[in-house]
């Protein structure tokens, strides 16, 4: 697809903040602390050179949306310091399970719908954080893994990659993929 960049020799720059470092990394290209959280230490106090910022400057608005609540790593603080105009959370119900993402991106699309053009969009999924046990359905149960953290990180992956498939297919029915730019990152090494 000659739509797609992928970078297959990025090496993770995640310390002890694990998710908030990862939205330190891409919001502002600060590197995290090394030891602590950023988002736990200078989350409420620091204002940051950011990505929000620099698009606001520009006529984009900034929301971050997540399944968590916003007090989880201290991200209501750290993304209105980052210059994030909303936070939209809890949207998965506060039912964080291996198939929160689902209901995410089913709850996402109509909040871009509404929000004033141009944006920036951040959104948090949950399902593929850890290798939880789960019972989605998949053919990868009958591969064989002896290490039962692989065989649930590889289910959780496939069901992940689905939802995202599902995202984006709905952001081209709405019309909103024709003017995005989508980016896909992983927080967790």
């Amino acid at each position: 697809d000659t739509t797609v960049l992928y970078f297959p020799r990025v090496l993770p720059q995640v310390k002890d903040g694990r998710s908030s470092d990862a939205q330190l990394l891409l919001n502002t290209g600060l590197l995290p602390l090394a030891s602590g959280a950023a988002s736990g230490i200078y989350g409420s106090t620091n204002t940051f050179p950011s990505l929000p910022k620099a698009l606001k400057r520009n006529g984009y608005t900034s929301v971050t949306l997540m399944c968590d609540n916003k007090t989880v790593w201290n991200q209501d603080a750290t993304s209105r310091n980052f210059g994030f105009e909303r936070i939209y959370e809890r949207l998965c119900n506060g039912r964080l399970n291996p198939k929160s993402d689902s209901t995410l991106f089913v709850r996402v699309l109509p909040i871009l719908e509404e929000l004033p053009g141009p944006f920036y969009a951040q959104i948090v999924t949950f399902s593929g954080h850890d290798p939880v046990e789960n019972e989605l359905e998949s053919p990868i149960r009958e591969a064989g893994i002896a290490d039962r953290d692989v065989m649930n990180y590889l289910i959780i992956t496939q069901y992940v990659d689905r939802c995202i498939g599902r995202f984006i297919e709905s952001l081209r029915q709405t019309g909103l993929y024709d003017n995005s730019i989508v980016v896909i990152v992983g927080d967790h090494d």
